[in-house]
């Protein structure tokens, strides 16, 4: 029997659908439908007769010095062999990511309608089993996974699936916005951040809360939604070791106002900041958080192990700790291009959009390791479903088989339902 032809159109409109589903039910999984998504997408997009967009070239730029500065770092760190095929593994996912990217520039007007009614549908489906799982004691991931033997590591499933939702959420909302909804579309955040509080996912419920303070902020006074982007960045790389010691030094490690979670991570930020004082340009390599010795430094709690478990739990400081200042600053070059890619679109999008990048930043100071494979898929699944779900206008036009640019279609607006 022959298979029907791959089209572009379909799998978009899958994959908005599917990632938040199986962000919520197997958070592993993200990564695999972010890969079968890029490659089906690239097949189809060539077997339509197109060549797909090239990414911005200073993205790309800085993609490949960050790659090459991963690899280096690699050299320096504490099992290096180890270390490069992490880095390896990195470039593969983020080189994934940023083709999966360019192709939605190839989608048109309906196929992003439809994306927007399967993001709507994928992210309801998702709320609905998250909410029936809270409500019921965690009743349907029992069913389906076993009891983890404890209550709390039971409810702790739905972490993921929830910052995921509480990313996801932004993309539907600039569209809902575009579509006639205007500020009644942030009852959707809002009705996420309130079930979120009942749950174990509090990087979700704080990322939420950061986010639509951030939303109403940008959407009234443009400028101050700039600021509020370039502030949250200087306080992730800036801020985050200077805070780390003064917390500790404080006694937040040991505050019982504190959940022990927090305690921990206090810790944790100290015992990092220290180290990258001690090589603050170059860092102790790349992956070396997960072969970090203690120097003589005792665990949290006199606990057993190593002070850092696997990561800081702190995108910023894991990168000055293992990439040094100068990954720091490839890093912040990296994100110069989606930065600019909010700048064109218009006021409500372009709010959504930082409220989305404000929500990203703070979930990835709080929680996850920034290598995990998992997190970096739903980063960039998240940006790629902003870039399709975008006005139409402010997305660069895949060529058509002559090789020029296709004709870009009015910022028209559009229903979801």
């Amino acid at each position: 029997m022959q298979l029907p032809a791959l089209r572009l159109a379909p799998i978009l409109t899958l994959f908005c659908f599917a990632l938040p589903i199986v962000a919520l039910v197997a958070p592993k999984g993200v990564l695999p439908l972010l890969i079968l998504a890029a490659a089906a997408g690239l097949a189809a997009t060539l077997r339509e007769g197109r060549r797909p967009a090239l990414p911005d070239l200073t993205l790309l730029l800085a993609a490949a010095a960050f790659f090459v500065w991963c690899g280096l770092a690699a050299s320096w760190s504490f099992a290096p062999p180890e270390a490069f095929l992490r880095a390896l593994r990195v470039a593969a996912v983020l080189a994934v990511g940023i083709l999966f990217c360019s192709l939605t520039s190839a989608a048109d007007e309906d196929t992003r309608q439809r994306c927007g009614n399967a993001l709507f549908a994928g992210l309801a489906i998702a709320y609905a089993l998250a909410l029936f799982d809270t409500m019921s004691g965690s009743a349907l991931f029992n069913l389906v996974k076993g009891s983890t033997g404890t209550a709390y590591h039971d409810a702790s499933r739905l972490n993921r699936g929830v910052t995921a939702m509480t990313i996801l959420v932004w993309p539907l909302v600039a569209l809902l916005w575009r579509s006639g909804w205007s500020w009644r579309c942030l009852v959707l955040p809002l009705a996420l951040l309130v079930f979120s509080l009942f749950t174990e996912a509090s990087a979700g419920s704080f990322a939420l809360a950061v986010a639509l303070l951030a939303v109403a902020i940008a959407l009234p006074v443009p400028l101050a939604g700039r600021l509020v982007v370039v502030a949250s960045l200087l306080l992730a790389f800036v801020a985050s070791a200077p805070f780390a010691t003064l917390a500790h030094d404080a006694g937040w490690s040991r505050a019982d106002w504190l959940f022990g979670s927090a305690q921990h991570r206090i810790y944790i930020w100290n015992f990092v900041a220290e180290r990258i004082a001690e090589q603050p340009v170059s860092g102790w390599g790349f992956a070396a958080s997960r072969d970090m010795p203690n120097f003589g430094v005792p665990p949290h709690a006199g606990g057993a192990g190593s002070v850092i478990p696997l990561h800081p739990h702190n995108a910023a400081l894991q990168i000055l700790l293992e990439l040094g200042i100068i990954g720091a600053l490839i890093s912040l070059a990296m994100l110069w291009s989606p930065l600019r890619f909010l700048e064109r679109l218009p006021r409500p999008a372009r709010a959504c959009g930082q409220a989305m990048f404000v929500a990203i930043l703070t979930i990835a100071s709080t929680a996850y390791g920034i290598w995990q494979n998992h997190w970096l898929a739903l980063i960039l699944g998240a940006a790629a479903v902003f870039m399709l779900l975008a006005p139409r206008g402010a997305v660069a036009q895949a060529p058509d088989q002559s090789g020029k640019p296709a004709a870009s279609a009015s910022d028209s607006p559009s229903t979801t339902s």
